[in-house]
């Protein structure tokens, strides 16, 4: 029984990540394109709003897009961070992110997992050895920690989506031949 609101999402996100990996894959990927955006919607509304467990006092919390703080991602070439609930600094995070089309992120790994759904634009993303993916609205991704891969934003327009990490936000570059 998960103790957490996180753990609760997390949990829920492992679930639906082991349906889309069984045989009923193409019928289950029909039903988890939706429900993934809305529970971790959900998620997210969950922490923004201070849900209350057995307890907890808090009061709620209610941003509208007008108040949501945007602030540079340093040395990411305009990409754009606005943290909704912990800290991407020291410990686990949830986020919207904003990258310009046309941006690439060469090889790399995260020390933690990160799951992502698209809001606009297409992310791509590449697991080393694989084929590129494009990811567009309402898409969900995992990315486990330790696995590298490449991501971009395609060009024509910027990408926004939501990401949420157990643990600090890190980017680790992989030397390759062709960056040594």
């Amino acid at each position: 029984m998960p103790k957490n609101w996180v753990e609760f999402s997390l949990d829920l996100f492992d679930i639906a990540l082991d349906c889309a990996r069984s045989a009923l894959h193409a019928r289950c990927m029909k039903y988890l394109r939706f429900s993934h955006l809305v529970l971790s919607l959900a998620t997210g509304f969950v922490f923004l709003s201070g849900a209350a467990v057995a307890g907890d006092q808090r009061s709620a919390l209610f941003m509208h897009a007008s108040e949501i703080k945007w602030v540079d991602t340093p040395g990411a070439n305009g990409a754009q961070m606005a943290v909704l609930w912990g800290n991407p600094e020291t410990g686990a995070y949830g986020a919207f992110r904003k990258r310009p089309g046309g941006d690439f992120v060469a090889l790399h790994t995260h020390t933690h997992d990160g799951r992502v759904i698209i809001l606009s634009g297409v992310l791509l993303i590449t697991m080393e050895g694989g084929a590129q993916t494009e990811l567009g609205p309402g898409s969900y991704a995992l990315i486990p920690s330790g696995a590298k891969h490449t991501s971009g934003c395609k060009a024509g327009s910027d990408c926004v989506y939501f990401e949420e990490q157990p643990g600090a936000s890190d980017i680790n570059f992989i030397k390759t031949a062709a960056t040594k």
